[in-house]
């Protein structure tokens, strides 16, 4: 199986980077489990503003190729503050959040990639934002 960077390099336009499970609809309290989650190809040009955030080039590549992993085993979830969107947290080797929007027509593309710290995940559960997933 090819990681996210080979499907792109290889010339996709998008990419299947997972489903909801039926878990993580009804612990959002949201309709939309089984469904794909996208990924177009143009979103790597808005993540890669995140590269020097991570402690290493390998390390932002090692997230961006995990993040099916994080949507299918995150550490926590949330839905994002407007409500539109879901946000999957996991801790690799450094924390990471991936952010997917839920459309009007309840499809579901990812938004983005990002490396947040120990306070900010602490304040998120704190407020009720993000809740553990278990």
């Amino acid at each position: 199986m090819k990681s996210i960077l080979e499907e792109f390099h290889s010339g996709k336009k998008r990419v299947n980077i997972g489903a909801i499970s039926i878990k993580t609809a009804k612990m959002l309290n949201m309709d939309i489990e089984y469904k794909n989650i996208i990924m177009w190809k143009d979103r790597l040009s808005h993540i890669e503003k995140h590269k020097l955030e991570y402690i290493s080039v390998n390390q932002y590549e090692l997230h961006i190729n995990m993040i099916p992993d994080i949507i299918s085993e995150p550490d926590y979830i949330g839905k994002s503050k407007n409500g539109n969107g879901i946000e999957f947290i996991k801790k690799i080797d450094e924390i990471s959040m991936v952010a997917v929007r839920v459309n009007n027509k309840n499809e579901l593309f990812f938004r983005s990639l990002y490396p947040i710290s120990k306070s900010k995940l602490a304040n998120r559960i704190k407020s009720g934002r993000w809740m553990k997933y278990s």
